[in-house]
């Protein structure tokens, strides 16, 4: 008859080839695990940069859209290149569009009121020149004879 202390016992060979399999098996699913976080990682830094990017182009669509907003105000309202930006800017104010153009600093308002005013001051100047290339007016001409010529008219 065995005794009982034998037949309780488990071969020592079980033991251990049961053991390796559970830590195996406990390896194996560490690493799915360990690989799922990872990829939710990454989901989740793919995802933040889509929205970071998506941010960024509509607020440079809004300025775009600021900017668009105020040149077309100073359009309808400053037309003389010889306005100082101080007087223009108490103008530009008083209108409701002004408020469409929030968005822009006020370095960005001064640097948009002068390319416009640097605009108009260049469409006169073209078509004085114009003018006087189309009376044959050279640059050797006195003034009083050009001032003569253009008062005549």
């Amino acid at each position: 008859e065995p005794q009982p202390e034998e037949a309780e016992e488990p071969d020592t060979e079980e033991v251990e080839g049961g053991s390796d399999a559970e830590t195996a098996a406990r390896e194996k699913e560490a690493r799915a695990i360990a690989s799922i976080k990872e990829r939710e990682r990454e989901v989740q830094r793919a995802l933040a940069t889509s929205l970071r990017d998506r941010d960024k182009e509509r607020e440079y669509h809004k300025r775009d859209e600021a900017v668009q907003h105020f040149n077309a105000l100073l359009a309808d309202l400053v037309r003389n290149p010889d306005l100082s930006w101080r007087d223009a800017k108490k103008q530009l104010k008083k209108d409701h569009r002004y408020s469409l153009a929030e968005l822009l600093t006020k370095d960005d308002k001064e640097r948009l009121f002068m390319q416009h005013t640097g605009a108009l001051g260049a469409r006169r100047r073209d078509k004085l020149r114009a003018l006087l290339a189309e009376r044959g007016v050279t640059c050797t001409a006195h003034w009083r004879d050009v001032r003569a010529m253009l008062t005549a008219e």
